[in-house]
Parts: structure tokens; C-alpha cells; sequence
């Protein structure tokens, strides 16, 4: 009868845990929610909050995580392992053998067999070491795209924070608007009353006051709206009540930094090229760049490497209690395993070409990084000192429009006006120019803030900090690039 076989396998391979460097504290949104009752957030608590809710940031935290742990995966290749494993069979009935008329076992019904293994690698060829150094390039790329997150996370939260507070902003003037326009009704009816105007007067006045009414309310809706963005691009839950501060967040006028205009070909200014060399040295995405391009050369080192020799070497002992007089109870061995590939069926042909088609397109990936970040710096240089021209004109119109409307005042209540004007014509205009003038004075703060701070995120000044990613700008060697002629 033929023998049915039930085999039973265990095996537990003995690894040692790798404990990962210290990450930035998370926190959840009911953290985030108990800690904003009462509180009156500033744009640098928005950019804290950000950093431990921000659902991008917690991404690139985790593509960081995997590049760790392929990292971790490639050393096996170099590290010795060990392994205990049991096999047990069942046969239909026990298999013996006769010798002139004595019967030897040559195989239990039950057998339990129990081995132990140490097995190491050699890397003569240099192939584990070269997908070890790749998988190092890629890990370093990943912590470094966790900067280039971090970088993009306090830009996009300083422009919502900004639109939260132009939001207030304009409902701070609409509700000024509204006080004056009230005011002015209530100036007019008294001016009916002395026979100094007419109800027309009066109801143009009544329609001026809806009309800032309308405006405060469209104000409000709009604070209403720019929180919400904040809170969904903080991470926070949409529903937590917010309250912001301007402090600390908006460049007054007086303290803007002055923007020289150049004569140069460029027009943007006589720093811009050593801006534009702090940025290219310090964003992201080109040192990202520099270290794909390191990994994509190590991946052709080990493409190359993987038609080479591959030995190791091992030693064993195996234990098997039921063990038939034929066969050894216990026995050990040591040997050495040697691999010669002879065809491969294209693999390592294969690895060489997409190892090659990947230097290529890192290197292409980090020349358009490079044009990507001169364009923003560009851009960035432009929109500041538009910026800055523009909130210096504003103000000047502001403290005009102020005195106008004053002007304004002073002849309405005293029933005159200037040649060939109403009074009432004459203050209704003068409002309209002072809110105006508030409303292009607020913008233009808020845009200047909005473009410096869109210079500080083109230079990647917000990259480095305390978190996963690099606390510093990473050196050269991090990367694997090379100094540059002329350097050392």
C-alpha cells in the first residue's frame, strides 16, 4: 500500500527589534480641540498644531517609516540568521526490512525531527552592500521629502492663517463702514428736521446704511469660511470653535524691509543671486533630487553585481528521537554554499536597464526641481516688492481718504460743500473713498506678509526643524553628491 504521509512543519526565525529615532509627538484632534478652549491662536501656534494634526505631514511621516524599514529589510543580506524548525509525519504503517530473518526498521510510523541552523552571508561580489547603500539613498530621500512637507505645511498654513485674518480685516472696515454710514442717517435726519435737507436725503441714507449692513453680514460669512480652511488644512476638526491673533503674523509698514529695484536684465534686485543660491542649497526637492540620483547609481552596482558569485556559509545540528538503526540520531554539519550564475534568463540584464532608465529620470526629476525653485524665487521677488510699493502707496492714500472724510464731516454738518456738490453727495463720496482706502491699506499689509512669507517657503526656510525630518540642512555627503568643481 502506498505510504500517506501528514507532515507538520514549525519554524521561528530569531531576529533582534529596531528601534527607529525619536519621531515628532502626534496629537489627536480632541488633543488639539481641549487645548484650543479659551485660546486665541497666533500663526505660530497654527504652524505647532499643524505639524503634529496635519494630515500630509503624518503621510510623508509614514513613506519614511517604510523607507526605514526596506532599509532594515536589505541588511538581512548581510547578517548572520538563525532558525529552529520541527517536522513530525504520521505513516500509514511503520516500513521494516528483513536480513536473514531479522526484522530492522527502516522507517517509524511516527517521526519528529528537530534541526537548528546558523547561516552567513559572504558578500564577496558586493551586491548585498550596493542594495544596502541604494535602500540608505532612498531612506535619505524620504526623510528629506518629510522637510520638503514640512516646508509646503507652515507655507499653506500661514497663507489660510493670512485669509483668516484679512477675513477679520474686512470686518472690521465693513462694521466701520456701517458706523458711519449710521452715523450720517442720523446726521441727515436731524438736517430734515432743520429744513437743511431733503427725504431724499434721508432715504439715499437709509439705502447707504442697508448696504454696509449687507456688507457686515457677507463679512461675517466670509470669517466664517477662511476658519473652516484653516482648520481642514491644520488637521483640526472643522467643527472646533476658533479664535485667531494677528500677532506676531502681519508686517506693520514701518517695518518692512526695504525691496531695491536693479537695473539689471532681471529687474529683481541686486540679492537675488544670493538668494537664488541659498535657495538652490537649501530646498527639498533638490537634495531629494541628489539623493534618488545616488540611489538609482547604487541600483546599477548591484544590477552589475548580481552576475557574481554568491557564497555563504552555515552550520547546522539536527535531532530526531525516533531515529531507526539506519538512519543517525543526532548529527551536525558545517558548509559552505557557493552560487555561480551561469543564465540568469535576462535577469540581471533586465536590473541594468531599469537601474539606467531610473539615473535618467532622477537626473531629469532634479534639473526641472532646479527650474522649478529658480522660477519660484523669481516669482516670489517680484510679488514682494509689488507688495512693497503697494503698501506704501495704500497708507499714504489711507491717511488722505481719513482727512477727506473729515473734510467732509465738517461742511455736511454745516450745511455747505464744495462748488457745485451736495453735501450729502459730497460725504456719501468720501465714505466710499475711505473704505476704500481701508480696504486696500488691509490688503496690502496682508498681501506683503503673504509675499515674504512665499520668498521664506521659495528659499525652503521653513524646511528644518525639530521633528523626523532633518533639523538642519543635510551636507553633501548625506546625499551622495559630489562637490562641484572648484569646491572641496
Amino acid at each position: 500500500m502506498r505510504a500517506i504521509r501528514y507532515a507538520f512543519l514549525i519554524s521561528a526565525i530569531l531576529t533582534l527589534p529596531v528601534v527607529s529615532d525619536a519621531q515628532e509627538k502626534r496629537a489627536t484632534q480632541n488633543d488639539v480641540a481641549a487645548w484650543l478652549v479659551g485660546r486665541t491662536l497666533t500663526i505660530d501656534d497654527a504652524v505647532i498644531v499643524a505639524l503634529r494634526t496635519s494630515r500630509t505631514y503624518s503621510l510623508a511621516i509614514s513613506d519614511l517609516e517604510l523607507a526605514r524599514g526596506r532599509t532594515d529589510e536589505s541588511r538581512v543580506g548581510l547578517k548572520p540568521q538563525a532558525g529552529l524548525s520541527g517536522a513530525f509525519s504520521y505513516l500509514d504503517r511503520e516500513f521494516d526490512a528483513s536480513f536473514g530473518g531479522t526484522s530492522i526498521p527502516i522507517d517509524n510510523q511516527s517521526n519528529a525531527i528537530y534541526q537548528a541552523m546558523i547561516s552567513l552571508p559572504i558578500d564577496i561580489s558586493g551586491a548585498a552592500r550596493a542594495a544596502v547603500s541604494q535602500s540608505q539613498f532612498n531612506e535619505v530621500a524620504a526623510r528629506i521629502d518629510v522637510n520638503r512637507i514640512r516646508n509646503q505645511v507652515i507655507y499653506e498654513i500661514r497663507y489660510d492663517f493670512f485669509q483668516g485674518l484679512r477675513a477679520q480685516g474686512h470686518l472690521a472696515v465693513a462694521q466701520d463702514s456701517l458706523k458711519n454710514r449710521q452715523q450720517q442717517l442720523s446726521d441727515t435726519e436731524k438736517n430734515l428736521a432743520a429744513g437743511l435737507a431733503s427725504n431724499f436725503d434721508v432715504i439715499t441714507a437709509k439705502r447707504d446704511v442697508a448696504d454696509a449692513q449687507q456688507s457686515v453680514v457677507d463679512a461675517q460669512a466670509q470669517i466664517t469660511l477662511s476658519l473652516s480652511t484653516l482648520k481642514y488644512a491644520m488637521g483640526v476638526d472643522v467643527s472646533t470653535p476658533l479664535s485667531i491673533s494677528e500677532k506676531g503674523a502681519v508686517i506693520d509698514s514701518n517695518d518692512a524691509a526695504p525691496v531695491v529695484a536693479s537695473n539689471d536684465q532681471l529687474g529683481f534686485g541686486p540679492s537675488y543671486q544670493s538668494i537664488l543660491q541659498e535657495a538652490l542649497g537649501s530646498r527639498p526637492e533638490i537634495l531629494e533630487a541628489d539623493a534618488l540620483i545616488s540611489a538609482a547609481k547604487r541600483g546599477i552596482v548591484y544590477a552589475q553585481k548580481s552576475e557574481l558569485p554568491d557564497v555563504s556559509i552555515y552550520t547546522s545540528y539536527m535531532l530526531d528521537p525516533n531515529a531507526t538503526a539506519l538512519a543517525p540520531g543526532r548529527q551536525g554539519a558545517v558548509g559552505m554554499m557557493v552560487n555561480i550564475p551561469i543564465f540568469d534568463g535576462g535577469r540581471a540584464s533586465a536590473l541594468r536597464r531599469q537601474a539606467t532608465a531610473n539615473l535618467e529620470k532622477a537626473g531629469t526629476n532634479r534639473r526641472g526641481a532646479v527650474d522649478l525653485v529658480t522660477l519660484e524665487v523669481q516669482h516670489a521677488l517680484v510679488n514682494l516688492a509689488q507688495a512693497k510699493t503697494k503698501m506704501s502707496v495704500a497708507a499714504v492714500g489711507l491717511t488722505q481718504a481719513k482727512e477727506a472724510y473729515r473734510m467732509a464731516r465738517v461742511r455736511f454738518n454745516n450745511g455747505v460743500a464744495q462748488t457745485g456738490v451736495s453735501p450729502q453727495l459730497e460725504l456719501t463720496s468720501a465714505q466710499t473713498s475711505l473704505a476704500l482706502a481701508e480696504e486696500n491699506d488691509l490688503n496690502s499689509r496682508y498681501d506683503y506678509s503673504l509675499a515674504q512669507s512665499q520668498l521664506d517657503r521659495a528659499t525652503g526656510r521653513y524646511s528644518y526643524g525639530v521633528g523626523p525630518g532633518y533639523t538642519a540642512k543635510p551636507d553633501r555627503k548625506v546625499t551622495g553628491k559630489a562637490p562641484e568643481k572648484g569646491n572641496k
